[in-house]
């Protein structure tokens, strides 16, 4: 999917568009937002349903702790 859309292209507006905080009030650090952006992607091209995007986020969480875990996307 990287080879036709250059997703890093759109780090700047996603970060303004969610507003991440610092992080200097402690929580969870935020998830990615290309790879939000990719998994968006996915779900529309491909009509999927709430249940295997929650699949998507079980990666991306255990992706937090496993790196290799988000190569797939």
């Amino acid at each position: 999917m990287d080879v036709f859309i250059d997703f890093e292209a759109f780090l700047s507006n996603l970060e303004k568009a969610l507003a991440y905080m610092s992080g200097a009030h402690g929580g969870r650090p935020p998830y990615n937002p290309v790879i939000m952006l990719k998994v968006l992607v996915i779900q529309t091209a491909n009509n999927l349903d709430e249940r295997t995007l929650r699949l998507f986020r079980e990666t991306l969480t255990k992706g937090r702790s496993d790196p290799g875990a988000l190569r797939a996307l």
